[in-house]
Protein backbone atom coordinates (compact mmCIF):
# COMPACT_ATOMS: atom_id res chain seq x y z
CA UNK A 1 0.00 0.00 0.00
CA UNK A 2 2.85 2.37 0.85
CA UNK A 3 4.39 1.76 -2.57
CA UNK A 4 1.13 2.62 -4.32
CA UNK A 5 0.67 5.81 -2.32
CA UNK A 6 4.25 6.92 -2.92
CA UNK A 7 3.74 7.09 -6.68
CA UNK A 8 3.20 10.71 -7.69
CA UNK A 9 1.20 12.14 -10.55
CA UNK A 10 4.46 12.70 -12.42
CA UNK A 11 4.87 8.92 -12.54
CA UNK A 12 1.25 7.92 -13.09
CA UNK A 13 -0.33 10.71 -15.16
CA UNK A 14 1.17 9.98 -18.58
CA UNK A 15 0.61 12.24 -21.58
CA UNK A 16 1.07 10.38 -24.84
CA UNK A 17 1.30 12.08 -28.24
CA UNK A 18 -2.06 10.55 -29.12
CA UNK A 19 -3.69 11.98 -26.00
CA UNK A 20 -2.18 15.41 -26.61
CA UNK A 21 -3.41 15.30 -30.21
CA UNK A 22 -6.87 14.49 -28.89
CA UNK A 23 -6.66 17.44 -26.48
CA UNK A 24 -5.61 19.78 -29.30
CA UNK A 25 -8.47 18.66 -31.54
CA UNK A 26 -10.91 19.10 -28.68
CA UNK A 27 -9.53 22.57 -27.96
CA UNK A 28 -10.09 23.43 -31.63
CA UNK A 29 -13.66 22.12 -31.46
CA UNK A 30 -12.85 19.38 -33.98
CA UNK A 31 -13.03 16.34 -31.71
CA UNK A 32 -15.06 13.50 -33.19
CA UNK A 33 -15.70 12.04 -29.72
CA UNK A 34 -16.71 15.35 -28.08
CA UNK A 35 -17.64 17.90 -30.74
CA UNK A 36 -18.15 21.45 -29.52
CA UNK A 37 -21.73 22.64 -29.78
CA UNK A 38 -22.38 26.06 -31.25
CA UNK A 39 -25.04 28.49 -30.12
CA UNK A 40 -25.18 27.33 -26.51
CA UNK A 41 -24.28 29.09 -23.28
CA UNK A 42 -20.48 29.27 -22.89
CA UNK A 43 -20.81 27.97 -19.34
CA UNK A 44 -22.58 24.76 -20.34
CA UNK A 45 -20.61 21.53 -20.72
CA UNK A 46 -20.28 20.82 -24.41
CA UNK A 47 -19.51 24.39 -25.38
CA UNK A 48 -16.16 25.18 -26.94
CA UNK A 49 -15.41 27.55 -24.06
CA UNK A 50 -15.82 24.80 -21.45
CA UNK A 51 -13.77 22.33 -23.48
CA UNK A 52 -10.96 24.87 -23.76
CA UNK A 53 -10.99 25.56 -20.02
CA UNK A 54 -10.94 21.84 -19.32
CA UNK A 55 -7.96 21.24 -21.64
CA UNK A 56 -6.03 24.14 -20.05
CA UNK A 57 -6.71 22.71 -16.57
CA UNK A 58 -5.58 19.20 -17.55
CA UNK A 59 -2.42 20.40 -19.24
CA UNK A 60 -1.60 22.93 -16.50
CA UNK A 61 -1.79 20.13 -13.93
CA UNK A 62 0.37 17.87 -16.08
CA UNK A 63 2.94 20.62 -16.70
CA UNK A 64 3.00 21.32 -12.96
CA UNK A 65 4.16 17.76 -12.40
CA UNK A 66 6.31 17.26 -15.48
CA UNK A 67 7.41 20.67 -16.77
CA UNK A 68 6.96 22.62 -19.99
CA UNK A 69 9.94 20.91 -21.62
CA UNK A 70 8.23 17.54 -21.23
CA UNK A 71 5.08 19.00 -22.80
CA UNK A 72 7.13 20.35 -25.68
CA UNK A 73 8.75 16.93 -26.16
CA UNK A 74 5.33 15.25 -26.41
CA UNK A 75 4.13 17.97 -28.79
CA UNK A 76 7.18 17.47 -31.01
CA UNK A 77 6.18 13.80 -31.31
CA UNK A 78 2.67 14.91 -32.35
CA UNK A 79 4.10 17.13 -35.08
CA UNK A 80 6.51 14.43 -36.24
CA UNK A 81 3.62 11.99 -36.70
CA UNK A 82 1.54 14.47 -38.73
CA UNK A 83 2.26 14.34 -42.46
CA UNK A 84 -0.08 17.14 -43.56
CA UNK A 85 1.61 20.55 -43.43
CA UNK A 86 -1.68 22.44 -42.96
CA UNK A 87 -2.55 20.21 -39.99
CA UNK A 88 0.91 20.78 -38.48
CA UNK A 89 0.45 24.54 -38.77
CA UNK A 90 -3.01 24.30 -37.20
CA UNK A 91 -1.70 22.15 -34.34
CA UNK A 92 1.21 24.53 -33.76
CA UNK A 93 -1.11 27.54 -33.64
CA UNK A 94 -3.37 25.78 -31.15
CA UNK A 95 -0.45 24.68 -28.99
CA UNK A 96 0.96 28.23 -28.97
CA UNK A 97 -2.41 29.51 -27.77
CA UNK A 98 -2.62 26.88 -25.02
CA UNK A 99 0.95 27.36 -23.79
CA UNK A 100 0.47 31.09 -23.27
CA UNK A 101 -2.34 30.24 -20.80
CA UNK A 102 -0.36 27.67 -18.82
Amino acid sequence: METLLSRTAAKTNILTPEKLRSFLERYQGKSVQLPAHEGIDDEVYGSLNIYRKEIIEHLAYWVGNNGKKALNDVFEAVLKAEENEDCRVSLQTTMDEIVKDL
